[in-house]
């Protein structure tokens, strides 16, 4: 299933990393496994029946039209892979405890784009998730982005509720990341992911949120 890539990156709260952002809680640590895995760019999302050059079209069915196909923003444009070819590189996993509709497992690729560099992309199911670049090296190294994935409703399937992850790369000296939500509730996780090594300086971060909403900030903490 693919999932939403929804708005920018995070915002980052001064306040975090004073400690002055949100409550204290204990420290959580997901398990982020290092894996090495290669694929073309071709194979990646290679299922997903209305994607083509990294563009969903919406096929309107007989009697009602041809075809729509959605016009990428050059930036869009410049963040898929340069050719079919390209390698993308998995180099971490996450497992997800989410209904067995929803996806099981979330992966941290990277590849080169044609025109942002080398490019981080977050993906759920290897099948159906054509790569889009999520964040590259111009990003900060605090460079998180959510994720949103589920049903709120049965139309079209049976209702799951909307389950978020939150993930990219964080400074990989920094010891704690805290998330903070709109409520002043936090959850604060300790960085013990691997190293994103074509990202100097970074460390990946992913987790899991279960159902809560998307945070509202984001920071380092000691």
């Amino acid at each position: 299933m693919v999932a939403g890539r929804l708005g920018l990156v995070l915002p980052a709260c001064l306040g975090v990393v004073l400690g002055a952002c949100g409550h204290r809680s204990s420290s959580l640590s997901p398990t982020i496994r290092s894996i090495d895995r290669t694929l073309p760019a071709s194979a990646v999302g290679r299922d997903f029946p209305f994607a083509r050059n990294g563009c969903i079209e919406v096929p309107l069915g007989p009697g009602v039209g041809t075809r729509r196909s959605c016009r990428l923003t050059p930036a869009q444009r410049d963040g898929l892979p340069r050719s079919p070819r390209t390698p993308v590189h998995l180099v971490a996993e996450l497992s997800l405890a989410r209904p067995q509709s929803l996806s099981q497992h979330a992966f941290f690729a990277d590849f080169e784009s044609r025109g942002l560099g080398t490019c981080f992309t977050i993906i759920f199911a290897i099948a159906l998730d054509p790569p889009t670049c999520d964040g590259n090296r111009r990003c900060a190294a605090l460079c998180v982005r959510y994720f949103s994935e589920g049903r709120t409703s049965q139309l079209g399937g049976r209702a799951t509720g909307r389950y978020t992850l939150v993930a990219g790369t964080v400074p990989s000296n920094a010891k704690n990341v805290r998330l903070v939500f709109s409520d002043g509730k936090s959850l604060t996780y300790a960085l013990r992911g691997p190293l994103a090594k074509d990202f100097p300086g970074r460390r990946i971060f992913i987790a899991d949120l279960g159902r809560r909403p998307k945070p509202a900030r984001v920071g380092v903490v000691p």
